[in-house]
Parts: structure tokens; sequence; C-alpha cells
């Protein structure tokens, strides 16, 4: 049933920071809305694209990614929390992904609409009505244009003159020609630009070595500690440490602690009502609460399809309804934005793939069997993704262990399959034993890496494929300058894998035979620059998109030499730059878990390998460099 998506008021629209109109003014305006689906506030992670346009919507001045036209729709869009319908956006803050600054330009017009798009996750974009007009606040932008040579010394605040605004050599040209207060020859000035031009001009000369920054925090000591299987969860504000095996007893546990970075505490989660200890359980984070359903049932050593929702703003579990509910080992799970999605693994009594599953609804506590008319064969190791409204279901063996390419797409909203086309679609073969790389762009499945070795002509060889559910059609991928085959073992050398939005970013594996960034718009791929990249991609490193970065940090190496340090890559420069190891908890076996809160990345509690004793919680802040680059005076 499609959703009536209602804007129920809106809240405000003002510039980002309050200043006197004779201070510099931000390029960032303010939103804040409510938004109702089918009259129920919304709850969730919410997508919103965004555009300035003219008041009949015929002209675009503005948009979130600068790619719409004439009032249409933009092509990327901006993730936002929605708590009980309402949200709030800085436009123009180029942190946000997605996000473009908003040119003061824009105001010259004198006119000026602000359009939204919102897509709930199961509906797809909807255009919000009417668009709101932007009055006084946008124009204060160009409030502040001053005649020519108007600005008196009595005007500029203390401290308002930085180096930036000094043209070159006119400090150190004074200070020479007065003879004071220069660094001497010989002297050293530290500088976080590795070519720091200025100095350079000045006659500086960078010297080899470097001095890290303060780039690592210890944080607060947790009252648990966990070996494996813990869950790491963020909620926007805090994050979720749960369950997994204790270190100490190597018992399985159902307790945890929420740790806030904000305030450095750790808050004890509620046991009341918390599901029984489980290994293998499956964990999802619906916005606003968390979900621990499944696993094994260690009692009696089977699946369990018991489960409970935990709530953090009150710090409550809510059991969940058993009626109805599948029992399957390792089964796909999904959050479709308003319900959980349960589908295939094992059939815990035949032992064989299985092609069931539930939806399970926590406004209702019900569940709704999953209708298996059109649906894909059972198998096994099939490749199994979320769109935002679909689950698509391809690929993998058969129980007679064959490969199998078809698949179909299944629609939770109406409870029904579609069948997918094979035509085009990428090869399966035999010898496939690594999982490939899947990512879904926004329009396409993108697949890479189904390997397999082909007997006539006599080698490896390596496939991929692109797959439109909106045509259900197959499109191959360009082999021209992509990443060399890359394999798993026993040391988990994974390659390290990101989607920015624009491009599928694949770097290296065991081998380390470098990466390349592939953009399905043009259907190239682009080599990824070896300079300053590691020398080896550990085993279990972990991997994180900031947004702008792919963040690899810590592993190991042949079960003998552990890293606490790791590498940053750029897509938009394709420079990597290092992270400093100073100060930085040792990863080794199993690696801690970390999680991104939007600005740092968090490493949870862990084992100090060195000591074999615990080691809390740190906390690393990436910045233009986690260096301090060396200049010399002559």
């Amino acid at each position: 049933m499609k959703r009536k998506f209602i804007i129920q008021s809106l809240a405000a629209m003002l510039l980002a920071v309050a200043m006197p109109m004779t201070a510099q003014v931000p390029q960032l305006i303010q939103f804040q809305g409510r938004i109702a689906v089918a009259g129920t506030n919304f709850d969730g992670s919410g997508q919103f694209k965004f555009a300035l346009v003219n008041a009949d919507g015929s002209t675009t001045y503005w948009s979130n990614d600068n790619s719409s036209t004439a009032g249409g729709q933009p092509a990327a869009a901006v993730t936002l929390p929605v708590v009980k319908g309402l949200y709030s956006v800085l436009l123009g803050d180029a942190t946000l992904p997605n996000m473009t600054v908003v040119p003061s330009s824009v105001f010259n017009n004198g006119d000026v609409h602000l359009r939204v798009w919102f897509n709930d996750g199961v509906n797809g974009f909807h255009h919000l009505t009417p668009d709101q007009r932007i009055a006084a606040v946008g124009y204060a932008m160009m409030a502040a244009n001053v005649p020519d040579g108007s600005i008196t010394g009595a005007k500029i605040a203390p401290g308002a003159v930085g180096a930036s605004q000094l043209a070159p050599d006119a400090v150190m040209g004074s200070l020479d020609a007065a003879g004071v207060g220069f660094v001497p020859s010989g002297g050293i000035i530290l500088s976080d630009q590795e070519n720091n031009t200025a100095l350079l001009d000045a006659g500086y000369v960078k010297i080899n070595g470097t001095v890290p920054k303060p780039a690592w925090t210890e944080l607060a000591e947790s009252e648990i500690f966990r070996y494996e299987g813990e869950t790491v969860i963020w909620t926007g504000s805090e994050v979720i440490y749960w369950g997994g095996t204790d270190l100490f007893f190597g018992d399985i546990t159902n307790s945890g602690e929420r740790f806030n970075p904000s305030t450095n505490t750790w808050t004890p989660m509620s046991d009341e009502g918390a599901p029984f200890p489980r290994p293998f359980d499956e964990v999802l984070w619906t916005g606003s609460q968390m979900i621990v359903w499944g696993g094994e049932d260690i009692d009696l050593g089977g699946p369990a399809n018991t489960g409970a929702i935990y709530d953090p703003e009150a710090d409550t579990w809510t059991e969940m309804s058993t009626e109805g509910a599948p029992l399957l080992m390792f089964p796909e799970v999904f959050w479709a934005g308003d319900r959980m999605i349960v589908w295939g693994g094992w059939d815990p009594i035949d032992g064989i793939p299985t092609n069931t599953g539930a939806m399970y609804d926590p406004e209702t506590d019900a569940w709704t069997e999953i209708s298996d008319v059109n649906a894909p064969v059972a198998r096994d190791s099939a490749i199994i993704l979320w769109t935002g409204t679909e689950m698509i279901v391809w690929g993998g063996f058969d129980i007679d262990g064959f490969p199998d390419d078809t698949g179909a797409r299944y629609n939770p909203s109406t409870n029904t399959w579609t069948t997918m086309s094979f035509v085009g679609a990428p090869a399966l073969m035999y010898g496939f034993e690594n999982p490939p790389v899947v990512f879904w762009s926004g329009t396409e499945m993108l697949i890479w890496g189904l390997s397999g070795f082909d007997e006539d002509l006599g080698f490896p060889i390596y496939a991929g494929g692109r797959y439109n559910p909106a045509t259900n059609t197959w499109a191959a991928i360009s082999t021209e300058d992509a990443p060399e085959p890359f394999s798993f073992d026993a040391y988990d050398f994974k390659p390290r894998t990101a989607w920015t939005g624009t491009e599928l970013i694949i770097w290296c594996g065991k081998d380390n035979d470098g990466g390349a960034r592939y953009n399905p718009a043009t259907d190239t791929w682009t080599p990824i620059s070896l300079n300053q990249a590691p020398d080896q991609t550990s085993g279990n490193s972990r991997t994180i998109w900031t947004g702008t970065e792919l963040l690899n940090w810590g592993g190991w190496f042949n079960l003998s030499s552990e890293y606490n340090s790791g590498s940053r890559y750029n897509p938009e420069t394709d420079t990597w730059k290092k992270i400093s190891s100073t100060d930085a908890p040792f990863a080794y076996d199993p690696v801690p878990s970390v999680v991104w809160t939007g600005s740092q990345m968090i490493v949870m509690p862990h084992i100090d390998p060195g000591l074999g004793a615990p080691e809390p919680a740190f906390s690393y802040t990436p910045s233009e460099s986690d260096f301090f680059f060396i200049y010399q005076r002559p």
C-alpha cells in the first residue's frame, strides 16, 4: 500500500550560528521539521534530498549534491535520524555525506524556496509539499559585504588575523629586518602540513621524520570485557556493548553496558527480561531499539526462535512472541524500516538449505509467514542483499552442490516474490570459494569477485556483474584496470571495501596487490595509488568508511605479529595517510570490535596481547594528519 508522507509542521529555519550582523556569516541554514507516514510519526533513519528552487520550482539554485536541475530530484541522499517524527539538518554542512556548501550567491535571487524529498526505506522517495519559502534568514549571508577599504584597525578583533590572512613573508620580512624575534638558524618548526608552502617559501627546509600528534585517547574503564561474539552498536549518541563471551570465565553472556563518548562514562544495561545467553544471535538496530533474536539454544543444542527488544532510552527489555516464529540455522536477517525479515539458512531437522522465513512486526509483536510463491529454490552461499525496499536473493549452490545463477526479489510490503532475469548474469563456477564483494549503489546491485577455475582456459578467472531491479536486467562490469583476484584463508586476509556513495573501493587481500575504485556511472576502474599504502593488509584488521576516508586499523600477521597501526585512504585525492601508533592499543586475535561515531573510531575493551590482560576502550580522532612535519631554518 502506498503511504502518504506529511510534513506536519515546520519547526524552525535559521542560521546555524547566531552572531552580530558584522561578524562572518556561516553558509549554513538550520532546517527542522516533522514528518509522518500514513498519519504516524516516523521513527528511525530516513533518506532526505534537498534543493533550493525558485517560486514555481522550475529552476534549481542549489541541491544537497549539486546534481538537481530544473527543480528535479538530486541523485544522492542525506541520511538523518528521525525521532518521533522530528528531524533536523544543517543545509550546507559539508561534513555530512552527500551535502555541499550553500553558496551565498543563491540569495542574489529574490524568492527562494526549499524543496524536500523523503524516503522511509520502504516506499521510495516522495516530494514533500508545499515547498518552504526562505525568508530573511538566508539573505543574512549577503549582509557581510562592506565597501572596499572601509575596515580600520579599530574594527579588527584581537586574534582575528592569523597566518592565512597575512601576505607571504609579511611577518618574516619584518622580523628579519628588525633582527629580533625570528627563529634562529637551525631552529625547528612543526607543521601539520606535509608541504607547507609558506615555510618553504620563507626558506625553511623540510627534514626527514615526523612527530606524532595525540590522536589516541584511553577511555574510562568498563566493568565488562568480552573475548568474542559481542554486539557493538552506535545509537547516534551511545555505544551499546552487549553479549558475547566473557573474557575471564569463558561463558556466553546476556549482560552489557552503554558508553557515552560525550561524558566518557559507562552505564550498566538492565538484564531484567533480557534474552537468555546465546551464540550466533541475530542483532538489528531499528533506529531506536535493538532486536536480539535467534542464535543457538545451548541447553537444547539447536536453533532458537526466541528473542527480546531493548530500548536504551528506557533501559528495558521486551520479550518477543514466538508464535509463528521460524526455526532456522544461520538465516539472513534484515531490518525493512518497520519490520524484521528472517529468511533462508538451514533447516535444523533435515540439515539442508531452506527457502522459508517470516517477518516480525515489533509494533504488534506478531510474525507473518513469508510467501513461497515464486520464491527462489533453497540454496547455500547465496548472495543476499537489502536494497531499502526489497531483498535480492541470487546465485549460490543448490542442495546438490551445483552452481545456481537464478534468483528472485522479495517485497515485504506486498509479501511477494519477483523472479529475476538470468540473461547476462555472471557465471558461477565450481571453483567459486570466496565470498564476492557485494554492494547496493542506490539503483543497482554490484557484484565483484566471483572467482573460479576455467577448465578450458586452464587458469583462474574473475567476474562480476550489475543488476538493476527497476529494469530486471544484468550488465557486465568492465575488467580493464580491475583489481587482481583476491583470496581468503584461515588468517582472514579479506579485501578492504567500502561504498562511497558514487564508487566502490576494493583494496588488496593477502597478496597486497593494490586495489582499485569502480565507478558504475562510467563502468570504469581507477587503480588506487600505492604511494604510502600499507605494506600488508593484516588479517582481521578493522575497516570503517568515515564518509570521506577508508580507515583500516589493527590486525595480525601469521598469528605472531600484532598491529596497533593502520592507514587512511582518501578516494577524492587518491592518497594514503598513516594512522599514528603512539599511545594506540594493540589489536591481536581476536581484534577488538570498533565503531564509528561520526567523528571518532572507538575501539572496545579487549585483550592486551603482551600482558594477556584486559585493556580499556580507546578512541581515535582523525585529523588532517596524525603527525607534525618538521621544518628547519637554514
